[in-house]
């Protein structure tokens, strides 16, 4: 009997992710399960984010790397640097990210060095990007895997085309985060909404004025005016319409 080459193995292991994948169908299992299949292949951390078409932001982002470099990240304005972010709008991401290799007098900003250098720190090598177009065609979606192995030796290993399929998967299976389902959200300028929130706007969706959406709830019109305020504040928006718009588009409303 001819026992499994390579090939076979790599084959085996795309089958059974997406198998796995796909019957990660509980609140957090595809997440879970994301996260499970990186570490089998190397993979320290997996981030995930959807992105409109020419904003910086994303709409929504998971990650998987510590508290701690998400503190630092964050604290020390990173995403204004991150080539992740950044040179997506000019013709795409880094397919590969070195950390610790930036020399300070090629640095743009301080903060590029600190970011590239605290990555290494962080016990993140190396981060493969993999770019895919979102649903329908509306916007991106980014996968930036990270991994402490030695760049040279992770690519080496032929891990080259694991990764590819493997992003994909992640892609098609990730959903955004919800209050069933939050393990690993990162707050790019909105936060969760609650349930009262939800239903004005999906009535909002169903075009109910705000006394129509008030006698449906049982609620006074002002107590429905402050659900519209809580949830514009919440996803960053000007107006009812669209805070309505991105709270469809970050997976908060099932209509």
């Amino acid at each position: 009997m001819r026992e499994d080459g390579p090939n076979d193995s790599l084959a085996n292991f795309l089958i059974d992710a997406a198998d796995r994948l796909s019957g990660a169908t509980a609140p957090g299992r595809a997440w879970a399960v994301a996260n499970e299949l990186a570490q089998d292949v190397g993979v320290t951390a997996i981030n995930v984010g959807c992105f409109c078409d020419h904003a910086i932001a994303p709409l929504w982002a998971r990650s998987s790397t510590s508290e701690a470099w998400q503190q630092e990240y964050f604290g020390n304005g990173y995403a204004a640097v991150d080539p992740f972010l950044i040179d997506r709008l000019k013709g795409g991401p880094p397919a590969t990210y070195e950390a610790g290799v930036l020399r300070r007098d090629a640095a743009r900003d301080p903060r590029e060095w600190e970011m590239n250098h605290g990555l290494r720190a962080a016990g993140y090598s190396l981060l493969v990007c993999k770019t895919f177009t979102e649903c329908f065609g509306a916007g991106q979606r980014l996968v930036v895997l990270a991994t402490d192995t030695q760049p040279a030796d992770f690519l080496a290993s032929g891990a080259g085309t694991a990764l590819s399929v493997l992003g994909a998967l992640i892609s098609a299976h990730v959903p955004p985060p919800d209050r069933e389902d939050n393990a690993g959200m990162v707050a790019f300028g909105y936060e969760l909404l609650t349930p009262r929130e939800r239903d004005v706007l999906c009535l909002r969706a169903h075009g109910m004025s705000t006394g129509r959406i008030a006698e449906t709830l049982g609620l006074a019109e002002v107590t429905v005016r402050k659900h519209f305020s809580s949830a514009r504040s919440k996803m960053g928006a000007n107006t009812r319409d669209q805070a309505l718009v991105l709270a469809l588009l970050r997976g908060q409303l099932d209509l």
